[in-house]
């Protein structure tokens, strides 16, 4: 089970960067656009007069940040799996904040669909003034979470 989760994970996190690696923006710019400096002509030979064409960095989010948000939502949706499964087999809620929620299926899915949106709207935000904050943030809520989701499997094999 461990590791079907494991490859789930890897596998949302590889689809979700790869979506994003072919983003490069092209600007091309005209040789006449340069070829004066200081009101000097610059005399340059003729295949120097074809455009030329420079990467720009991309603003978007980088692969890896997009890669974690998926990883995220998808441990969070096994935790709630989990968790469901494990409390109908006679399991008991570790989490004392949670103990009162899981009992009430909507309430559960709700607090859980918050707190996986809340640590993306946090590194969305964080983005804009120190990009390895955000992808730190998104680091640590995948790191709780799979050993949330890893502690929840022990449990569902432990019932077998």
């Amino acid at each position: 089970m461990r590791i079907r989760i494991a490859a789930v994970v890897v596998t949302l996190t590889i689809c979700a960067g790869a979506a994003q690696a072919a983003e490069i923006k092209e600007v091309v710019t005209s040789p006449a656009a340069n070829a004066t400096e200081g009101g000097v002509a610059a005399s340059a030979p003729s295949v120097v007069n074809l455009p030329l064409k420079i990467a720009q960095p991309s603003t978007a989010r980088p692969a890896i940040l997009s890669g974690l948000y998926v990883g995220f939502a998808a441990l969070q949706i096994f935790d709630v799996y989990s968790t469901t499964r494990a409390l109908s087999q006679g399991a008991h809620e570790a989490n004392p904040v949670m103990q009162g929620i899981v009992g009430n299926r909507a309430l559960f899915w709700s607090v859980k669909a918050v707190s996986t949106i809340a640590p993306m709207l946090a590194a969305e935000r964080l983005w804009k003034t120190n990009r390895a904050g955000a992808i730190a943030v998104m680091v640590v809520g995948n790191g709780v979470m799979a050993a949330v989701s890893a502690h929840n499997a022990s449990v569902l094999r432990s019932q077998r």
